[in-house]
């Protein structure tokens, strides 16, 4: 089984505050670290599952944040800037499903960092009329490849968020809860 992971910032464990996910401040060496961890939860346990390859797509902002010497040496890493697919680089019609770690709610959602695409440009986006978050334009581009997402991480509003948009086959993993 070929798993895609795609792997944001906000949504780790542990990452609360705009200086935790930007280089340059005190607090980002450890948030790698701890968006490091949840990715290699995630593919450990995909691995346990029986994916047979695991392919990760570093999604948060330069898209060169996770520790690459402490990535599981089983995952493939695609990362930096500028990729025609984004957050989902790399995903095609070979991947048997799709799995979003550290994920946050949309914009105007009382989330953790809760943003689409660019807080600094993006208010709200919509698809056919309804606001979605870079969570479900990310499954939107899964689903057009055949490819279903099967687990998503995040805060308590992200996993409602989750269940609204995608609906309970799809498994939430509640990273923390916004308060």
């Amino acid at each position: 089984m070929k798993v895609f992971v795609s792997v944001d910032m906000e949504g780790i464990s542990g990452i609360v505050h705009n200086q935790d996910v930007n280089p340059g401040h005190a607090r980002w060496s450890e948030s790698r670290a701890l968006m490091t961890g949840d990715c290699n939860a995630a593919i450990e346990g995909l691995l346990e599952a029986g994916a047979t390859e695991v392919v990760v797509n570093e999604s948060h902002a330069s898209m060169r944040n996770l520790l690459l010497e402490a990535v599981h040496p089983a995952a493939t890493v695609v990362r930096g800037f500028h990729k025609s697919q984004c957050m989902v680089e790399g995903l095609d019609r070979s991947f048997d499903a799709a799995v979003f770690v550290g994920y946050h709610a949309r914009a105007g959602k009382a989330g953790v960092l809760s943003h689409t695409i660019s807080g600094k440009n993006f208010w709200e986006v919509r698809i056919n009329g309804k606001p979605v978050g870079e969570t479900a334009i990310n499954a939107l581009i899964a689903a057009a490849h055949g490819v279903p997402v099967i687990m998503v991480s995040g805060d308590d509003v992200l996993c409602d968020e989750v269940r609204a948009d995608l609906g309970d086959g799809v498994v939430t993993i509640q990273t923390k809860r916004a308060i």
